[in-house]
C-alpha cells in the first residue's frame, strides 16, 4: 500500500489533469444537448407564435364575415322593399305587407338583431318599437347620417345588460334614378369573442380607442395603452405579434399579444397573455430535455465530485493558508502531501516561502515602529523648541492634541482622521518659533502691533510645515484654528463650513486649555467657567456640531483641565463671563 501510495504521489499533475479531462469529456455532450435544446425551445416558441397569429386571425375574419354577411342581408332587404310597387296599394295593406315581411325575414336570418325600416319619402319606420336604450339611440343616429349623407355604415354598441359588444350596421336603398334614399335599414350583429383559455381580448378602433375589453379592469385599459402595440397598430394595420412589459399593481409580467384588422370595419381584434403562458408547450419540451440530460449526468456528476474533492483538497489547504497570510497571519503551514510531485514539492515550497515572508515582515514591523517613534521624536523636538520659548504654556500643545483627538472621536470620525486631527493639535503652535521672544514672553497686556505680530503665527507655521509633504494634512489646522465662525477670526476671516473641519475642532479644544491654564496675562478659569463660555460661543465662534461632540468628551473625563476639580455636567445656561479674544489667542 505504501508503495501504491508513492507511485501515485509521483505522477505529475499534468498526467492527471489528463485523466479527470478524458472523464469529463462527457461535457461535450451535455453543451450540445444544451444547445439542441435552445434550439428546440425557440423554435417550438415559433410555431407557437404562429399558431396565436393564426388563431388571432382567424377571429378577426370570422368577425368580419359576420358584419359583411349583415350588409349583404340588409341590402337584398332593401333590394326587395324597393321592387314593391306603391301604386294601387293602400297604405295599412303595405304596412301590414312589411312588417309580416320584416318578421319573416329576422327568423330565417339570426344573425341580425333589431331590424328596423324606415321609408324616408313616407316618413315611416318598421320594425320593433321597444328596443334597448343604447340601441335605439344609436339606430336613431344611423339612420339619420344616412339620410343626411346618402349612405350606410357601421357603428359599436355594447350592450349594457349582457357587456356583449355588438355592432349597428345601416343601408340606404334608393329608387332607379332617384337623388336620395328611399329606404334605410339598420339592424345591429353581436360579435362574439369565444374563450381562449387564460388569454384576454380587446376590441380597438381605427384611431387606437378601445371599444371593448373582456376585463374592463382600468389597470390593464392603462397597460394596454401605455405599450407601442396601439400605436403599431395605428401606423400599420395588419396582422402582427408584439411583446411588451405590463405593470398590475405589484405584478409585473412579459406579455404577448397578436393584433388583427377586422375587414371593413378597419378595427382591431387584440388578443394577449402572458408569455409564461402562451409559451408553455415550449417551456414544457425544454423541461423535459433537460430532465433526460440531468439523469444521464447523475452519475458522471456523483464521479467528478468525488474526483475534484480528492485532487483539489491540497490546493484547498494551500489557498487557505494563502489568505491567512493575506490577512496578517504569517505562521500558517501547509501540511505535507499530495497526489502528485508537483503538489507535495509546491507544499514544501509555500512552507519555506512562508517562513521567509515571516521574518521579512517582522523585520518590517519593528523598522516601522522605529520610523513611527522617530516621527514622533522629531514632532516632539519642534514643540520643544516652541515651549521653550513660551515657557509658561508647556504641555499646551500635547494637551490641545489629546482633546482634539477626543472630539473627533465623539464626532464619528474615522481612525486615520483621529490620528490625523491629534498631529495637527500637536502642531497648531508651531509658527510661534517665529515671533520674537521679546513679545511671548512680555508679562502683561499686549500693543495692538503686538499682537498683531502674534496673530501672523498661524501663517508663519503653515510655511514651516509646507515643504513636509507626510504632514501636509495638518496646514488646515495650523493655518486656521484662530477661525471664527461667524467670519471674526485670522488670518483670513473664514467663515462657518469654509473653514476645514479639523481646524474648528482644534480651535475648540486650544481655546478649552488657554482658558484654564494659568498664564502670565490671566488668571486660570475653572473648567465649568470654560465650558460654559465655549457653550455660549455656540455658533457664534465654535461649530456647533464640534460644540456637542466636545460637551461629550468632557462629560465622559476625556478632557480635562491641567488642575481640574471632579468633573461635572455643564450647566443648561451659560455663565456670563466677561472673556476676550486674548483669553485664547
Amino acid at each position: 500500500m505504501l508503495n501504491f501510495l508513492r507511485r501515485i504521489r509521483q505522477l505529475r499533475l499534468r498526467n492527471l489533469l489528463l485523466v479527470f479531462l478524458m472523464t469529463y469529456g462527457c461535457l461535450s455532450l451535455v453543451i450540445s444537448a444544451l444547445t439542441n435544446v435552445r434550439q428546440n425551445g425557440q423554435l417550438v416558441e415559433t410555431l407557437e407564435q404562429i399558431s396565436l397569429t393564426h388563431r388571432v386571425e382567424a377571429l378577426s375574419r370570422q368577425l368580419g364575415g359576420e358584419v359583411s354577411s349583415g350588409q349583404q342581408l340588409l341590402q337584398q332587404l332593401a333590394d326587395t322593399l324597393l321592387s314593391i310597387p306603391s301604386s294601387g296599394v293602400s297604405s295599412g295593406v303595405r304596412d301590414r305587407w312589411v312588417d309580416e315581411y320584416l318578421r319573416t325575414f329576422a327568423e330565417k336570418n339570426q344573425l341580425l338583431r333589431y331590424v328596423r325600416v324606415a321609408l324616408v319619402e313616407q316618413g315611416r319606420e318598421f320594425g320593433p318599437s321597444a328596443l334597448p336604450a343604447e340601441v335605439e339611440e344609436v339606430m336613431s343616429e344611423a339612420i339619420s347620417d344616412a339620410v343626411l349623407q346618402g349612405s350606410g355604415g357601421t357603428r359599436f354598441v355594447l350592450l349594457a345588460e349582457t357587456k356583449q359588444p355588438a355592432v349597428v350596421i345601416t343601408e340606404v336603398g334608393s329608387l332607379r334614378g332617384a337623388q336620395q334614399a328611399g329606404v334605410v335599414l339598420t339592424a345591429l350583429v353581436p360579435l362574439d369573442f369565444p374563450p381562449e383559455g387564460q388569454t384576454m381580448t380587446f376590441l380597438v378602433d381605427s384611431e387606437g380607442a378601445v371599444l371593448w375589453a373582456e376585463d374592463p379592469d382600468p389597470a390593464y385599459l392603462e397597460a394596454l395603452g401605455e405599450s407601442t402595440l396601439i400605436a403599431d397598430f395605428v401606423n400599420h394595420p395588419s396582422v402582427f405579434v408584439s411583446e411588451y412589459w405590463q405593470e398590475i399593481g405589484d405584478l409585473r409580467q412579459r406579455v404577448i399579444a397578436q393584433v388583427s384588422p377586422i375587414a371593413r370595419l378597419g378595427w382591431g381584434v387584440v388578443v394577449q397573455q402572458p408569455k409564461s403562458t402562451a409559451f408553455g408547450v415550449a417551456r414544457q419540451v425544454v423541461n423535459s430535455t433537460l430532465v433526460s440530460a440531468l439523469l444521464m449526468l447523475v452519475l458522471a456528476l456523483v464521479f467528478a465530485v468525488g474526483a475534484s474533492q480528492v485532487v483539489s483538497s491540497p490546493i484547498q489547504r494551500l489557498a487557505e493558508r494563502s489568505s491567512e497570510i493575506a490577512a496578517g497571519n504569517f505562521g500558517g503551514r501547509v501540511p505535507p502531501g499530495g497526489l502528485s510531485r508537483e503538489l507535495v514539492n509546491l507544499a514544501d515550497s509555500f512552507n519555506v516561502m512562508s517562513g521567509h515572508v515571516e521574518k521579512s515582515v517582522e523585520r518590517l514591523r519593528r523598522a516601522a515602529e522605529e520610523n513611527h517613534e522617530l516621527f514622533l521624536g522629531s514632532i516632539r523636538a519642534i514643540l520643544a523648541a516652541v515651549e521653550a520659548k513660551e515657557p509658561y504654556t508647556r504641555g499646551h500643545s500635547e494637551r490641545v492634541a489629546a482633546f482634539s483627538q477626543a472630539i473627533a472621536r465623539h464626532l464619528e470620525s474615522d481612525a486615520e482622521f483621529q490620528e490625523q486631527v491629534w498631529v495637527a493639535g500637536l502642531l497648531h503652535d508651531v509658527g510661534k518659533i517665529g515671533i520674537d521672544d521679546r513679545i511671548l514672553k512680555k508679562g502683561n497686556a499686549l500693543t495692538e502691533e503686538e499682537f498683531e505680530e502674534i496673530k501672523r503665527h498661524p501663517i508663519i507655521g503653515e510655511e514651516i510645515m509646507a515643504s513636509i509633504d507626510r504632514l501636509s494634512y495638518s496646514l488646515p489646522a495650523i493655518r486656521w484654528h484662530h477661525e471664527k465662525w461667524n467670519g471674526r477670526g485670522y488670518p483670513d476671516g473664514l467663515r462657518r463650513e469654509a473653514i476645514p473641519l479639523m481646524a474648528r475642532i482644534v480651535s475648540v479644544a486650544d481655546s478649552f486649555d488657554a482658558m484654564t491654564t494659568q498664564r502670565v496675562y490671566q488668571e486660570a478659569m475653572s473648567p465649568q467657567e470654560a465650558v460654559s463660555w465655549i457653550r455660549k460661543q455656540n455658533g457664534i465662534a465654535f461649530d456647533a456640531r464640534v460644540v456637542e461632540a466636545f460637551l461629550k468628551a468632557y462629560l465622559k473625563e476625556e478632557v480635562k483641565a491641567v488642575d481640574s476639580s471632579p468633573i461635572v455636567a455643564a450647566p443648561e445656561e451659560p455663565i456670563a463671563l466677561a472673556v476676550g479674544d486674548s483669553v485664547y489667542t
